[in-house]
């Protein structure tokens, strides 16, 4: 079974980082929504902004916890990737604890993660970039799928296999789609055993061996919730 991480929006919801963007920030972005790796010769410029405006209301401390929002706001001109694989900001913690276990293709870069506000103190995060996507580690003609109607969320019928590879799979989805019929899996097959899987952004998805070793490391402004979408299996 596979768990999701991603903040505690009880404790961690005050605090996000934003990207503040310039000519070079937006190629670091565009380099992030493809399978490209980025060589940078220093560390990633972010911000930490406080979403409470009321400030006697103010009650989490910067810095605090261990996995940060990544935010966008374009009263900042600030911006979060979107696309193909998975960006999580990660304290040196929560890093400590992925590096024991399996992940797809990824990168650390460093981030020099600063206030935006005239206190001008700052602190030492890593942006996890997995560049993968689900379509790369799943073996199609071994996974089971369910076709969903839009409307009513029916099940109309259930399928395992089928599929030589996402072209056809995507094609079958497609042409259902027109009749308000959604494909979608129920099991993906995986190609290899990886311990840590991409997510959506600021989401990562862990086995129950990663889920044991955060609890266990007593980490900071971090949820875990069984993940309910599909499920996975090699």
């Amino acid at each position: 079974m596979f768990y999701s991480i991603t903040i505690d929006n009880r404790t961690n919801w005050e605090w996000q980082a934003h990207f503040i963007k310039d000519t070079h920030n937006k190629y670091i972005l565009d380099v992030f929504t493809t399978d490209e790796v980025l060589t940078l010769a220093e560390p990633i410029t972010m911000f930490l902004i406080n979403r409470q405006g009321d400030l006697s209301q103010r009650k989490a401390i910067p810095f605090a916890a261990d996995l940060v929002y990544w935010a966008d706001d374009i009263t900042y001109k600030s911006f979060r990737p979107s696309g193909p694989g998975s960006q999580v900001i990660i304290s040196e913690k929560l890093k400590a604890v992925l590096e024991q276990f399996t992940i797809p293709p990824h990168k650390y870069y460093p981030i020099h993660m600063k206030l935006h506000e005239p206190d001008a103190r700052s602190n030492k995060y890593h942006l996890l970039h997995i560049h993968s996507t689900f379509i790369t580690n799943t073996n199609f003609s071994k996974s089971d799928y369910r076709f969903r109607h839009l409307k009513t969320n029916e099940i109309v019928k259930t399928q395992h296999g089928g599929f030589a590879d996402f072209e056809a799979f995507n094609q079958t989805r497609t042409e259902y789609f027109k009749e308000n019929i959604l494909l979608e899996p129920s099991v993906i097959a995986h190609v290899h055993d990886y311990d840590v899987l991409q997510g959506i952004s600021n989401t990562l998805l862990v086995n129950e061996q990663v889920k044991n070793a955060i609890e266990k490391a007593g980490l900071k402004g971090v949820t875990i919730n069984p993940f309910k979408e599909y499920e996975v299996r090699l």
